[in-house]
């Protein structure tokens, strides 16, 4: 949840498609991509970590065309062109799966009643009033489903509606508006028996926002502008699943919240080999009603059972607000040819936080904003780097380190009640986080063999500060945090032996995520119970996958005309099982087992076909 990730300037809360193997954004539909991990400009906020702006593609002002695929799990088809020639155009794209095959090929006997399916839809139009004024509407929906054999499942989706207006004002100056509204939904279930439930959540979020770019000489390039984001939480309702279900139905609201924003930026030239940039972000937040805000006694742990008394707020009505500002400064220095070292410093603020009590996120985590006792996060990160490109940028070669502290993280407590809890606040303490690693990376562009290599080291840490025993986590020391993977290293390279034709390996590995795991169980009375006493003390296995794949593209070697795209690939090529989660069971009179769930256990084959046109 501490990465902002953007589709044309409108936030996404999820994304991923089918768990993770499939991503929302169309490749076919894409314009650019912009990652920002170490300085962020200040017209983004809202989250610690880092920033993804992925921007879309206008359609064709002058004709048609497009192109269709399928292939063994997923079809595709987008099409582009004007709807007044050189004055208004459209592009439109859509990608269904049909991927249950590939959990019935897994060897475990719950993939064979198992399902898993994803859908997205985009449409674009784009136009030009006169010579001065540009617009865009974009309308955007996905779909997801995921069951797990008849066991339990989930089903998630957004929804958004774009619209910007982009035109000068006077030689110097561009302006830009932006608003959009968008939906956020996520379901869990369990389909069968006297327990079978249907659980669904989301939120709902407008997003306004207005800013100018202006270019007052060669030597600076500015940005200002004003933000607002508004968050509504959707109730958490539970339902039976069937008739036969012994579920009763319950509905718990949740908080609302919105931001208001103003920033400004400067990236100034200093001297020919220095280039600075700062900014400031000035931030006002609120909690508002509907709400009833709990007391609880002082002195006393913030538990269900020392509620004192309770205050009413209604509907807008304000219940809690925080400001702050939110500095930024970045300085590179190109001390050689082709060579350059940078140092950046951010300060972040995040009043939305993603809450979940498992190693692997789900769809129907809760997303709950900053109110009267969950505080804001605030994050300060510095960065340094190094980047040194060889001649004609055949190849490029980049080391980070980076230092980051955050504090206000929620920590839920051990044994919590995170769904259904109109007291969520009781269930979670404010965290402290301590980060820190080195990122390499080597590239090369251009040649027969093209391709990179990264690898990560990072540490994240947390710790947990509290007066009250029966609040301490982890005996009072730091621990890993849910996200600390040590290792992670992306090999990827492709060799083209002809203009059309290639091959392509990719390999990924990283440490396993941390999981609680008992270190010991007692019997009591005949009853064995385990002992949960130290967080995320041990780690599902790491994960290691292999892919190749077999290219013919003739967009690579032909002019004009139709062409086909093909391509035999196969994921995960030595059948790996990587685990998806590990959890722990306890049958009665028995200790506590772990078992590891693996969604796909073996080598999955695919062909894809596209013709464009």
């Amino acid at each position: 949840d501490q990465n902002l990730t953007m589709q044309d300037d409108a936030p996404l809360f999820n994304t991923s498609h089918v768990l993770g193997f499939f991503s929302v954004y169309n490749p076919d539909l894409v314009r650019s991509v912009t990652l920002y991990k170490g300085h962020v400009p200040a017209r983004y906020g809202g989250r610690l970590s880092s920033v993804l702006d992925v921007q879309l593609r206008d359609g064709d002002f002058s004709k048609f065309h497009g192109n269709v695929g399928v292939g063994l799990a997923t079809a595709k088809g987008m099409l582009e062109g004007p709807l007044v020639r050189k004055k208004v155009s459209f592009i439109a794209g859509f990608r269904r799966s049909y991927s249950d095959w590939m959990l019935r090929a897994a060897p475990i006997a719950e993939g064979k009643n198992s399902s898993a399916w994803f859908f997205d839809g985009l449409a674009k139009v784009s136009g030009r009033l006169g010579e001065r004024v540009n617009f865009a509407i974009t309308g955007y929906q996905t779909s997801d489903y995921f069951r797990y054999g008849r066991s339990f499942g989930y089903r998630w989706g957004n929804r958004l509606l774009n619209l910007s207006v982009r035109h000068p004002l006077g030689q110097k100056i561009v302006s830009v508006w932006q608003g959009n509204i968008g939906q956020y939904s996520g379901g869990y279930f369990a389909p069968q028996g006297l327990g079978g439930f249907d659980l669904e959540n989301g939120l709902d979020y407008r997003n306004l926002g207005w800013r100018a770019n202006w270019v007052p000489g060669s030597r600076h390039e500015a940005t200002f502008g004003v933000q607002w984001n508004q968050i509504r939480a959707r109730p958490e309702a539970l339902r039976p699943a069937s008739e036969q279900s012994a579920v009763q139905p319950r509905t718990v609201a949740k908080d609302n919240g919105e931001e208001y924003a103003v920033f400004a930026e400067d990236e100034w030239r200093l001297a020919p080999r220095w280039k600075m940039s700062g900014g400031l972000r000035g931030v006002f937040f609120r909690h508002f009603g509907e709400k009833t805000v709990w007391r609880y006694r002082d002195g006393l742990p913030q538990t269900e059972e020392n509620r004192l008394d309770s205050a009413y707020f209604g509907a807008g009505k304000t219940v809690k607000s925080y400001a702050g500002l939110e500095p930024r400064l970045s300085v590179s220095w190109n001390f050689a040819e082709r060579k350059s070292l940078k140092f950046s410093y951010n300060r972040m603020r995040q009043y939305i936080h993603l809450i979940s009590n498992l190693a692997s996120p789900t769809p129907v985590d809760v997303w709950q904003v900053s109110n009267t006792h969950i505080r804001p996060q605030t994050g300060d990160q510095w960065d340094v780097g190094y980047t040194a490109e060889g001649a004609d940028r055949m190849w490029e070669f980049a080391a980070d380190l980076f230092f980051k502290k955050t504090d206000g993280v929620p920590v839920f407590k051990n044994l919590p009640n995170l769904l259904l809890n109109d007291h969520l606040e009781t269930e979670l303490l404010p965290g402290k986080g301590t980060a820190y690693g080195s990122e390499l990376a080597f590239k090369k562009r251009t040649g027969v063999l093209t391709g990179w290599l990264t690898y990560t080291y990072a540490r994240s840490w947390m710790n947990v500060e509290t007066q009250f025993a029966e609040e301490v986590i982890n005996k009072g020391q730091r621990f890993a945090s849910d996200y600390d993977q040590p290792h992670q290293i992306n090999l990827y390279f492709k060799n083209s032996f002809t203009p059309s034709a290639s091959i392509a390996f990719n390999y990924v590995m990283r440490t396993g995520r941390p999981v609680s795991a008992p270190q010991r169980s007692y019997t009591v009375g005949g009853v064995v119970a385990p002992d949960f006493a130290l967080r995320n003390n041990a780690r599902i296995p790491d994960y290691h996958r292999v892919d190749v794949s077999l290219n013919f593209d003739e967009n690579k070697s032909r002019i004009s005309g139709t062409k086909t795209t093909f391509s035999i690939s196969v994921y995960n090529v030595f059948a790996r099982r990587n685990p998806f989660s590990v959890f722990f069971e306890k049958k009665p009179d028995s200790y506590p087992k772990a078992y590891s769930l693996a969604l796909v256990g073996s080598a999955i084959p695919a062909a894809n076909l596209t013709i464009t046109f």
